[in-house]
């Protein structure tokens, strides 16, 4: 798996200046009873004081990285993205911190068509325990179910999600189901785009060179449409699954 350049997203909101900053760390912290500091204000004030350059901690999985002015720390975050699908399974990890993405990992799970079912389940099991073990993400994020006519393929691919779901949730990863629709709109703000429209917008977010295959551009989409989420209020996010 490549490792792929970090890179800075524009901030939506303005700055707070540093008086203001350490004067409403003062009321947080005076005021009774004592508030929580979600993680959307942490990312909003760490992102203003951070030094470009981040200190992590190397313990190799989730760090807390610290800025310049010693006060703030802002979190990564790891989300896994799976795009299910009996042959081409699209897989991919983002690394977040504060509001810069980059892809960590992508790719797809292939099958051979004439491979039995059962052979294809255990290699989709398998490459995403193996994919959790190598880079071990925070959380997963998987496609929600679609409506299909045929009765047959939805069976198909609900037998794919369930080995996907299986393995997330053997390594102990917390799962949340994101629709189609949804994903799309989050990443290229149209419910109905199209899979190119996706992928394009997709490079240009992480940064990649080049555009990734449809498959593994789902899976990165779902897991960019799971980290937008983290700054809603619990209740506003996806359902853990």
């Amino acid at each position: 798996m490549d490792i792929f350049k970090l890179i800075k997203l524009p901030s939506r909101e303005p700055c707070p200046s540093k008086t203001s900053y350490f004067s409403l760390i003062a009321a947080l912290l005076s005021a009774r009873p004592i508030f929580h500091i979600t993680s959307a204000l942490k990312d909003r004030l760490g992102r203003c004081f951070l030094s470009k350059s981040f200190v992590s901690s190397g313990d190799g999985g989730s760090r807390l990285l610290s800025g310049k002015w010693g006060g703030m720390a802002i979190e990564t975050v790891k989300i896994l993205g799976i795009d299910t699908s009996l042959r081409s399974t699209g897989v991919g990890i983002i690394e977040a911190r504060g509001s810069a993405l980059r892809a960590v990992a992508y790719g797809c799970i292939r099958n051979k068509p004439k491979d039995p079912h059962s052979v294809c389940l255990e290699d989709i099991f398998n490459s995403i325990s193996d994919l959790i073990e190598e880079h071990r993400p925070d959380c997963a994020a998987i496609e929600g179910a679609f409506f299909a006519k045929n009765a047959n393929t939805a069976m198909v691919l609900g037998q794919a999600r369930g080995a996907a779901i299986t393995a997330c949730a053997k390594k102990g990863l917390m799962i949340t189901e994101h629709s189609p629709r949804k994903v799309k709109q989050a990443v290229v703000g149209n419910g109905s785009a199209q899979k190119d429209q996706v992928a394009k917008m997709i490079q240009r977010l992480l940064g990649l060179t080049e555009q990734p295959q449809a498959d593994a551009a789902d899976a990165l989409a779902i897991a960019v449409c799971r980290f937008h989420q983290l700054s809603l209020p619990e209740a506003m996010q996806a359902k853990q699954i």
